[in-house]
């Protein structure tokens, strides 16, 4: 401290509050590649979504839409594989496995965004109504990973990677209450679904091969700024 004091040096952050930053940085991250991922799966892939559930329960409810049979099947077959991880996710890291799980989850779920991107590309961008199906839920298996590391960084900001009206609740209650702690990161977060939302769609009109990439890219970079916050 006498050192610091006679350099007039900053000390370097407590380990902790490295820890809550690098949290912070992976879930905007995170929902960055959230917003990308529904992108392409809405537009390239049959019209559902992987990340936001509620949109695919919604979907199976439209009975008088156009091509409704094939549309609430993905819409099932994206649901059902989110639920199936979402719950093994949750079961491998109660208690107290529940501690630090955040990476190792993403390093599960980094995988099967690659195998997504792998079928993209043998497909050529525009793969068959079998594929896609298979496609739908490699992706939503991955997001639903993504979503338990999130819920096991941080509880108490309210914040999810993968919808935000929670998020959004949860800011205007803060306003409202006059509880504004976390708010700018629950507002980063909305900005990043987005446009990360924004970023697929370009990609997927400019790029076709090149827009599911955004999602692993996304994870490895959330694991690389969490470990690093640990160092």
């Amino acid at each position: 401290m006498a050192a610091v004091e006679r350099t007039g040096a900053t000390p370097p952050p407590a380990p902790a509050s490295r820890g809550v930053r690098s949290h912070v940085i992976a879930l905007v991250a995170l929902t960055f590649g959230s917003g990308a991922t529904d992108a392409v799966a809405f537009l390239g892939m049959g019209g559902v979504f992987t990340a936001n559930q509620t949109g695919n329960l919604v979907l199976v409810g439209l009975v008088g839409r156009e091509a409704y049979g094939a549309t609430a099947l993905r819409a099932v077959v994206a649901a059902a594989a989110f639920a199936l991880a979402l719950y093994a996710g949750f079961r491998l890291t109660r208690g107290p496995r529940a501690v630090g799980s955040a990476p190792r989850l993403l390093l599960a779920a980094l995988p099967l965004h690659l195998l997504v991107l792998l079928g993209w590309w043998v497909a050529d961008a525009e793969p068959s109504s079998a594929l896609i199906l298979g496609l739908l839920a490699v992706s939503a298996m991955a997001m639903a990973l993504q979503t338990v590391a999130a819920r096991r960084m941080t509880s108490a900001f309210g914040i999810a990677t993968t919808f935000v009206t929670g998020t959004l609740t949860a800011i205007f209650q803060g306003v409202v209450e006059g509880r504004g702690d976390g708010n700018r990161v629950r507002v980063a977060v909305v900005v990043a679904l987005v446009l990360g939302a924004l970023s697929g769609a370009t990609l997927l009109e400019l790029v076709p091969l090149a827009a599911p990439a955004i999602a692993p890219l996304a994870v490895a970079g959330a694991i690389a700024v969490m470990r690093a916050g640990t160092d």
